[in-house]
């Protein structure tokens, strides 16, 4: 339908354009026939100014006619060749009783430019025809040929300058269809990448709004340029107008529900900033009604570079955590409730120990003892609050009696512990809270350990923290799992698979401990080579809980 408008909008312009290349013919031609009438009536009656007369007649009702296709070669081309025969008869019937009138003769310029624009590539040939027809026509209709030079370098002339008026025009009309086609060509591309651009966009929406999660893609200027349903409705629990304008403090806050989280580093701010956000979780929402939502975000970038905005995406994980503070407290629960009769069993066996079943009760008394330390395990692997007293403490006397603790039951594996020598470290710490960090990463060092093979524990200072690091020649931890070997409950198939004692519990309460201290744990391993556990710990501090 649109290429159909277009030609018949191309065929208007078309009959508009013939009428209009008639109209000064037409009107120079009037002004005579009107002028001779007054003044020489004479010349109305001769024969070649009647011919030239009809002829333009006959013309211009033919242009009237012309149709909107436009063929291969174009019938129409015709017309200027009947006007410049026109105008050569017209000047013949002058020329008989006044002699040539220059003006009646410019006229013909116009027909030439038609028929360098009309017929293109035979617009040359056309023009010297013409102007051929123009100049000789005279001669033909006297029968007598040119008879001075003058005459015939009038008959040369003439079609040589008109012959490169019709070049320099014909050049320009061809530029000029050139840059319309490149014109059009352009048009429909970017008509084209236009919809390709609206079907992306579309697809676009309709993904971000299938996926259950909340997808905000902000501008570069922190704007939002889009964000889907769920998300729009996380705006709305935290406060935001539709725009995600905030008029009161929004109700975003931290991993205790409590700590309200300032404009500035709300999830906007801090994914401009460049701020990594991956995995942390904000509530969102008034109290009594606040949801948990994962957050992870990412700059978008063209490829050179510049910036496109960031895209935040966020995960309702409401149902995750609440499952898991559930699981949490019936574990605190539970070993409350197992720890108060232990406490009894083991106070009692200690007054039996000196009975005739003395070796007996020391067995029970090992057991309830190990049991007791398991249900301690589970309490703070359970995330219950941990209250850690730091005072300063030596800490190589601390990891000295950790290895204490250890070295028989390493020797008895055929493991040796090493402490390297070095200068005494202060820090203030809570220390049984480092004894258990310690005992800890010294036992799962034995056990993971092959016979014959040294753990090497070292400690020192690195500028305000002290470090402890407790090296390992044993089976080392996959790259895919180092990042979860401080996950509570979390066993490597290697040690499953082994059947290596264990409940997954204690690198992840050596993590809680050292962070209740403002420090850090790492590891560093390498599969079948062995493992580095490095301590970071503050020697000074003003933090006092976790």
């Amino acid at each position: 339908m649109g290429s159909i408008a277009r030609v018949r909008a191309d065929g208007r312009d078309r009959r508009l354009f013939v009428l209009l290349a008639q109209v000064p013919l037409l009107v120079v031609l009037g002004a005579l026939i009107a002028i001779l009438r007054l003044f020489e009536p004479a010349v109305l009656a001769e024969p070649a100014f009647i011919a030239s007369v009809v002829l333009a007649v006959l013309t211009s009702a033919a242009a009237l006619f012309t149709g909107e296709r436009r063929p291969r070669f174009s019938w129409i081309a015709l017309v200027p060749f009947s006007d410049i025969l026109v105008i050569a008869l017209a000047r013949e019937g002058l020329h008989l009783t006044h002699g040539t009138i220059p003006a009646l003769g410019a006229l013909v310029i116009f027909p030439v430019l038609w028929l360098a624009t009309e017929l293109r590539v035979w617009s040359l040939p056309a023009v010297l025809v013409a102007s051929g027809l123009l100049t000789g026509l005279p001669y033909v209709l006297r029968g007598t040929p040119p008879q001075d030079p003058i005459e015939w370098l009038n008959v040369v002339l003439v079609p040589t300058a008109l012959g490169s008026v019709a070049l320099a025009a014909g050049s320009v009309m061809r530029r000029m269809r050139e840059d319309r086609s490149r014109a059009d060509d352009l048009a429909v591309r970017l008509g084209d990448s236009l919809a390709e651009a609206s079907d992306r966009e579309l697809t676009l929406r309709s993904v971000t709004e299938t996926v259950e999660a909340a997808i905000v893609l902000f501008g570069p200027a922190g704007d939002i340029v889009l964000c889907n349903s769920t998300a729009r409705l996380l705006y709305g629990r935290a406060g935001a107008d539709e725009k995600g304008h905030f008029s009161d403090p929004p109700l975003i806050f931290g991993e205790d529900r409590v700590t309200r989280i300032p404009l500035d580093g709300s999830l906007a701010a801090s994914a401009l900033r460049d701020d990594p956000m991956a995995g942390r979780t904000y509530w969102i929402g008034a109290t009594g009604a606040q949801r948990a939502v994962t957050v992870t975000s990412r700059r978008v970038t063209r490829p050179d570079g510049g910036s496109l905005g960031t895209v935040v995406v966020g995960y309702d994980v409401t149902p995750l955590v609440e499952s898991i503070e559930i699981r949490d407290v019936f574990l605190a629960s539970v070993s409350h409730e197992l720890k108060t009769p232990l406490t009894n069993i083991i106070g009692y066996l200690d007054l039996m120990e000196e009975g005739p079943a003395a070796a007996e009760i020391a067995v029970v008394r090992n057991n309830a003892a190990r049991l007791m330390g398991l249900i301690s395990d589970l309490l703070t692997g359970a995330g219950t609050t941990q209250d850690v007293h730091r005072v300063p403490e030596d800490l190589t006397a601390i990891t000295e009696a950790a290895i204490a603790a250890v070295l028989l039951g390493a020797q008895s594996s055929g493991v040796g512990i090493r402490l390297s020598p070095g200068a005494k470290v202060v820090a203030e710490v809570d220390r049984d809270a480092i004894r258990r960090v310690l005992d800890n990463l010294l036992s799962n060092a034995v056990k993971y350990s092959a016979a014959g093979t040294h753990v090497v524990v070292a400690v020192g200072e690195n500028g305000r923290s002290a470090v402890i690091t407790v090296e390992d020649s044993g089976v080392g931890i996959s790259p895919e799992h180092q990042g979860r070997v401080f996950d509570r409950f979390f066993r490597a198939p290697l040690a499953r698979s082994q059947a290596i004692p264990g409940t997954g519990l204690g690198l992840a309460i050596v993590q809680a401990l050292v962070e209740a201290h403002g420090g850090t744990v790492s590891v560093e391993s390498q599969l079948g080579t062995g493992s580095v556990f490095t301590v970071l710990l503050p020697l000074r501090t003003l933090a006092v809980a976790v």
